[in-house]
Formats: C-alpha cells, structure tokens, sequence
C-alpha cells in the first residue's frame, strides 16, 4: 500500500479487513482458537468433520464481514490506484529459494 502511495487514512481499511478476514476464515478450523479445541474435543469431533460442518456458517461470516467492513469504511478505500507505481513481481521475492520451496511444500 505504500508503493500505491495511500497514506494512513487509505491504508487502515485495508490493514483492518486482512485481521477480520483472516480471523472470520479461520473459523472451520478447530486449532483457530482454544473454544473449538475443547468443544471438538469434548464433542470427540475430528478435524475433517469440523470443518465441514462449520464451513457454511464460515461463508456466512465472511460474506457479513465484507458486508459491515465494505460499509464502514466505504469513504475510505480509494477508488482507484496506479498500477504503473508497482515493481514488477520478480522485485517482491526476495528469497528466491525459500518461494521456490513453499511451491514444493504447498502444491502437492
């Protein structure tokens, strides 16, 4: 956001929504927080069962997040950006060997 040149006020909207988001999606996951731990574990759910009971009112949550944080902070994200401002992708990998082995690691 700093190459786009947002300033502070832009960037907040976009700093706020990656921690709701991220915290919204994690919910299928039982190791997200400690309440699913010990309510899977009581309930002797297992990981694969968990998630999918709880991916449909994950998609809920997102889609209301998006929703609450789309109109709180409308006046806030900019309409548009320079994408000319941005170095070519090749410049955001800094650790070529470490991309390389996440690839290995993630794509089966």
């Amino acid at each position: 956001m700093k190459l786009l040149k947002f300033d502070t006020k832009k960037m907040l909207p976009f700093v706020l929504a990656s921690g709701f988001i991220a915290d919204t999606t994690s919910l299928p996951l039982i190791v997200s927080n400690l309440v699913n731990i010990v309510s899977a574990d009581y309930f002797g759910i297992g990981f694969i069962r968990y998630a999918l009971h709880m991916i449909v009112p994950d998609l809920f949550s997102f889609g209301a997040s998006l929703l609450m944080l789309r109109l709180f902070f409308q006046k806030g994200i900019p309409a548009h950006y320079n994408p000319s401002d941005l170095p070519e992708s090749r410049q955001a990998i800094v650790h070529v060997g470490m991309f390389r082995t996440s690839w290995v690691i993630l794509v089966p």
